[in-house]
């Protein structure tokens, strides 16, 4: 028989997991917006039209580790550069974890209309790619498609009034149903510019042989950096190395939701996400077959230590320390708050009188019980 603890533990997980069932209304409206926006891009721009190669869905509704109702989205936009083979990539000295792109050796093989275009998004003489300059030629075009729609998409008898927000590294479309008001959907379209080599900053142990560098924004530290770093990301290796780990993504949902109950709002999925890839490549692949109080109060410790150490490198680029976005007042909080949480179900294990209400008053729980 499971001790009281790791009942709880499957107990809340079965309460704040989404259901297939839930999922569809919402995945249905996404694919819909999803095709309407970025085929509309293609038409309305040739330039688009021609670096367009597809889209990725990420992040947690990827990972199936989403919390709440099934209503946000995360997809990458793939643009490739035409000869994109001969794209130069180099660190950013001052952004540490993060490259630039040059674009100086595609330049002579371009089209008349491709260097038109890319030569607005390009500075100095490596012609190196503008994150701003970039964003704002694909928010130009996403106004252009809402415009001609009118902010409107039919879907299923429903009329879906759409409003478009520029926020971060994402291009974010909030869809809500004219007729129910309760029903709404938001969606954060996000720019990758494929690249098929990374430099020597990358996690290259399992680097997919296409990485994507996205034009994430500044915050923390690096605040008066020059605005042409791009972050790598490799969702599409992400998920594979997530994928078939037994109890893992029970415990990243249960670590998510206990960051809700305590308003740890700093604390991103990417944290998540990175400290478990680094801890796939460390733990013998057995190790998430364990008891998932087991695996939980080792994640658990791992996060805090984390925090308390003040350095959490990003996966795919370890130069990049994820905690530099908070201040030293956040991390110091956040240590505090997860070594007393973590102090607190130490104990839990052995308590078979523990009740699942004292276990359950730790995590963010939507659905009754």
């Amino acid at each position: 028989m499971s001790p009281p603890f790791e009942n709880h533990l499957r107990k809340i997980n079965e309460l704040i997991t989404i259901e297939d069932k839930d999922r569809k209304p919402y995945t249905d409206v996404y694919n819909k917006i999803r095709d309407t926006l970025l085929n509309g891009m293609c038409k309305v721009d040739s330039s688009f039209r021609q670096m367009y190669k597809g889209y990725r869905l990420c992040g947690s509704y990827m990972h199936n580790v989403r919390l709440k109702k099934p209503n946000e989205f995360d997809v990458l936009f793939i643009l490739s550069i035409p000869n994109g083979d001969k794209l130069t990539i180099s660190k950013d000295k001052k952004r540490p974890g993060f490259i630039k792109l040059g674009l100086g050796n595609v330049f002579p093989k371009l089209s008349v209309d491709m260097k038109l275009i890319l030569n607005e998004l390009v500075t100095g003489s490596e012609r190196l790619l503008i994150r701003t300059a970039l964003q704002m030629w694909l928010f130009r075009t996403i106004k252009n498609v809402l415009e001609r729609i009118e902010n409107r998409i039919q879907t299923d008898g429903s009329c879906l009034q759409l409003t478009y927000l520029k926020t971060g590294v994402a291009h974010t479309i909030h869809a809500r149903d004219v007729k129910n008001p309760h029903f709404s959907i938001s969606i954060d379209f996000i720019p990758a510019i494929a690249i098929k080599k990374v430099c020597e900053l990358a996690n290259e142990s399992d680097v997919h042989s296409y990485s994507y560098a996205v034009p994430k924004p500044f915050t923390g530290k690096y605040l008066n950096c020059p605005g042409n770093s791009f972050q790598l990301v490799n969702p599409d290796m992400e998920h594979k190395l997530l994928m078939d780990k037994q109890h893992l993504k029970v415990v990243y949902r249960l670590l998510k939701s206990l960051r809700d109950r305590h308003r740890l709002d700093r604390l991103k999925s990417v944290f998540f996400t990175s400290m478990f890839l680094w801890e796939i490549e460390k733990r013998p692949r057995n190790f998430w077959h364990k008891p998932i109080g087991e695996i939980f109060l080792e994640m658990l410790k791992v996060l805090k230590v984390r925090f308390q150490t003040r350095n959490f490198p990003y996966f795919w680029s370890p130069e990049h320390n994820l905690i530099d976005i908070l201040t030293d007042d956040e991390m110091a909080d956040y240590a505090e708050i997860l070594n007393t949480i973590f102090c607190t179900f130490k104990t839990y294990p052995d308590q078979q009188s523990l009740t699942f209400h004292m276990c359950a008053r730790h995590f963010q729980i939507l659905r009754k019980f």
